[in-house]
């Protein structure tokens, strides 16, 4: 979802899938729902499938740390909770419904019981508002992610290039806290995958420094208001000039959600290529494809459009929402009834969120 989906619901589900062939997307789609592509290989063993369980949870690893620790919560509840997230990427591999709004009904029920697990389980004995606030955002893109595969049934399968005949993927997927684009191999004449080694390839080395430029911004700007007395006399004196220092530093701030999606794929990446790892990555689709992140924030200051925003905030919930009701009420063809009901849930589930977290401190005057 780097690039900002089509607004139509009809556009933005007709996406050609990233391979050799020219077909076109409405060629795509019928040979697609007709006549499934058969498995050029055969289905991974069970032992595939359990070393990419253990690649995916070794990946996952800081984050389900923190949610151990830092909500201070027992191992079986992390040990349901992943069993939670892992249902929905399942269920949109297994379950062929072809009915929209069972998919919708399967997808929003499968989401209310994840959360409300994790608001009255995982999270519950977490005190600190801060670190609260933290683990909910951080699981909140991770369920949206693993859920939206169902409402966006193949269309959306097909769009990262996840192959629905194989669960090795499915699993990768599944245990990752963001959204995975499964992207092809490229492989040099050793027979060394260079996507396993993105750490030279420059990729996670620019993705870490964007991450720890942005932190340390955030950091500096805050600590410089609340040492000087100057600056921050100079910065409240004027409207202008403090409402764009606190859009500059909640841009910056917020990319610390993107440090648990960056961290699974330099650990994916590293362990991968290892020889344990390795072996499994020659059969059925993962000998062609591997799977890259996709950053939940982008660089949201620079955007020069309301478009180009939400293409970059929140991507794994911004695309359930297009997904539970933008579509679904017409999205850009019922403009005026989709996108004002798509703001008010939004803004209601943000503020029930809120409450949850500081309660009400509403000041009598």
């Amino acid at each position: 979802m780097g690039e900002a989906e089509d607004r139509s619901r009809g556009r933005g589900h007709n996406i050609v899938p990233t391979s050799s062939s020219t077909l076109t997307k409405e060629s795509t789609v019928a040979d697609y729902d007709h006549h499934p592509p058969e498995s050029s290989s055969p289905p991974p063993s069970f032992s595939t499938i359990l070393r990419m369980l253990s690649l995916g949870l070794l990946s996952a690893s800081p984050t389900l740390l923190l949610i151990r620790f830092g909500a201070r919560t027992s191992l079986p509840h992390v040990c349901i909770y992943i069993g939670l997230l892992l249902v929905p990427p399942l269920c949109a591999r297994k379950c062929d419904v072809q009915s929209g709004i069972m998919r919708w009904i399967l997808g929003f029920v499968l989401l209310i019981v994840t959360s409300s697990f994790k608001s009255g389980f995982l999270l519950a004995s977490c005190d600190g508002m801060v670190m609260k606030g933290v683990l909910y955002a951080i699981t909140a893109l991770w369920e949206c992610s693993n859920v939206v595969l169902i409402i966006g049934g193949k269309d959306l399968l097909r769009r990262y290039n996840i192959d629905r005949d194989g669960p090795s993927d499915i699993v990768l997927l599944a245990l990752a806290p963001c959204q995975v684009k499964f992207i092809p191999r490229e492989n040099d004449t050793n027979g060394i995958d260079n996507n396993l080694c993105s750490l030279s390839s420059g990729r996670s080395g620019r993705r870490f420094v964007h991450i720890t430029t942005c932190l340390l911004g955030a950091s500096g700007l805050y600590f410089a208001l609340v040492s000087f007395q100057t600056i921050r006399t100079v910065v409240t004196s004027f409207v202008l000039i403090e409402l764009e220092i606190l859009v500059l530093m909640s841009s910056m701030a917020v990319v610390i959600l993107d440090i648990p999606s960056h961290l699974w794929q330099v650990i994916h990446d590293l362990l991968a290529s290892t020889s344990w790892f390795a072996p499994s990555y020659s059969v059925h689709q993962l000998s062609t494809t591997t799977p890259k992140v996709i950053l939940p924030y982008g660089w949201i200051y620079t955007s020069k459009s309301t478009r180009e925003f939400w293409s970059r905030w929140s991507r794994p919930a911004m695309q359930l929402i297009r997904h539970l009701f933008y579509y679904p009420l017409g999205g850009r063809d019922r403009w005026y009834l989709s996108i004002p009901i798509m703001f008010l849930i939004n803004a209601s589930s943000h503020f029930d969120l809120s409450y949850a977290l500081v309660g009400d401190r509403a000041e009598v005057y």
